[in-house]
């Protein structure tokens, strides 16, 4: 238990609460139910005393010290709840947060350790408990600026294979995954540069893994006492893998992608990363719930916002903006003035100006999303068969426009463009070796 005497701030100071505040987190274990969560106690005795129905749900921040004056500092903080507090003696604030930050994060550190929820992936060195022996530790070594040493292990023994069927059976979120990162030549590293390598490699196992791949908690380490810790809600994957690209399970299968991968990866600009990102995010919120038609928009939406992003703009759009702004918007806008505007009223006449008008030049020469999805697999070099995009396009316009009618061989449709994209991500990275093509029912093990 984390506890200290602090201000609750809202919009620098226009609402306050001073209050003892209370964090409690275990970090070898956890629940999606149990989400980061401040206490805070204010000594009254009577709730109606403090008018709680005025006070903002969010926006609310806390910087402070703990009582072992260590720095706390928790960002976007939203109140869950008040009620008078028995056992504290006074009236109880229950704020949520994205992150808690507990020390200072700008110190030199030895090393940093980051906790993974719901990651189960294979190793390739045995490690001993007690006369048992099993795999349950690797090693990697990763170039990014200098040269970074990262060694996983699985907790809660989930490397154990009857261990890890019975905590996906049970459906209980549980941290299984922990990396430490550390520098190669010396005992000084900064949380900044642990954080970007170790994000890095999150994104690479995100695009093979089923869901997002993100770490929950970080303990940084000097003469081998706690002196730094950073804990922030994020997704959770879900237990158990559906739609895995490559078999990470078994040994040395994961460290060589990584390695392989990282060199790519990391020499893409920040923009081109988070394309990528956005991209898979997209496609795992697809497959979350293959209740059908939703898959198919949500895949459509994505695949619509990472052409933007990725290729061309001749290849999305029949004619270049420049040569649009210049040529085609001044006669437009002329055509809509004298032709369109005289036989509406007032109110319609606002949805035709200046920038409306922009929109609708720039959506009549777009191309259509089947001539946009073709384009974007010719550009990336994917071999593909294009009843395949067709049948998706269809499916994806009739879900958009409530004419969808389930059929049999819908999940068949989904599944062979999602597919697709996915070696469009494979092949960025320069990705060759075994893969797993999941637009083949059952899915096959195939060289890329």
């Amino acid at each position: 238990m984390i506890n200290g005497l602090g201000t609750f701030d809202y919009k620098n100071g226009e609402k306050k609460i001073e209050a003892e505040f209370y964090f409690d987190w275990s970090p070898k274990a956890l629940s999606r139910r149990s989400l980061l969560q401040i206490e805070a106690v204010k000594n009254e005795t009577n709730i109606f005393q403090e008018n709680f129905m005025t006070l903002p749900n969010h926006s609310w921040e806390l910087i402070t010290k703990t009582k072992d004056n260590r720095q706390f500092i928790a960002q976007n903080l939203f109140l869950k709840s008040v009620s008078e507090s028995e056992d504290k003696n006074g009236i109880s604030y229950i704020f949520g947060c994205s992150s808690i930050e507990i020390g200072d994060r700008n110190e030199q550190f030895e090393y940093i350790e980051f906790y993974f929820p719901n990651v189960f992936i294979g190793f390739d060195e045995f490690e001993k408990k007690g006369s048992f022996n099993f795999l349950n530790k690797s090693n990697l070594t990763l170039e990014y600026n200098d040269t970074y040493t990262l060694t996983f292990s699985g907790l809660n023994e989930t490397s154990i294979h009857e261990k890890k069927k019975e905590i996906i059976s049970k459906g209980n979120d549980i941290s299984t995954l922990k990396v430490i990162v550390q520098k190669a030549s010396s005992n000084h590293i900064y949380f900044s540069e642990a954080n970007k390598v170790i994000e890095l490699v999150s994104d690479l196992m995100s695009f093979v893994y089923d869901g997002p791949v993100s770490w929950i908690h970080a303990i940084a380490y000097q003469h081998n006492e706690e002196v730094f810790n950073y804990f922030r809600d994020v997704k959770y994957p879900r237990l158990g893998t559906f739609r895995k690209l490559i078999r990470f399970e078994f040994p040395y299968i994961l460290t060589s992608y990584i390695s392989k991968a990282f060199t790519e990866y990391k020499s893409f600009s920040e923009e081109k990363q988070k394309a990528i990102r956005t991209f898979i995010n997209g496609l795992h919120f697809s497959s979350e719930r293959l209740v059908f038609p939703a898959p198919f928009t949500s895949l459509g939406s994505s695949i619509e916002d990472y052409i933007e992003r990725s290729i061309p703009e001749t290849e999305s759009r029949y004619i270049s903006k420049p040569v649009r702004k210049k040529m085609i918007d001044p006669s437009f806008e002329l055509w809509v003035r004298e032709h369109i505007l005289p036989l509406l009223n007032e109110v319609d006449r606002e949805d035709f100006s200046e920038s409306n008008l922009k929109q609708k030049t720039n959506a009549l020469l777009q191309r259509n999303l089947k001539s946009r999805i073709i384009n974007l697999l010719h550009h990336h070099d994917i071999i593909f068969d294009q009843n395949w995009v067709t049948d998706f396009v269809k499916k994806r316009n009739d879900a958009a426009h409530g004419a969808y009618i389930h059929e049999k061989d819908d999940f068949l449709k989904w599944t062979r463009m999602a597919a697709l994209l996915e070696k469009i991500i494979l092949k960025q990275l320069n990705y060759t070796g075994e893969y797993i093509d999941w637009s083949e029912s059952p899915p096959q093990q195939k060289s890329f």
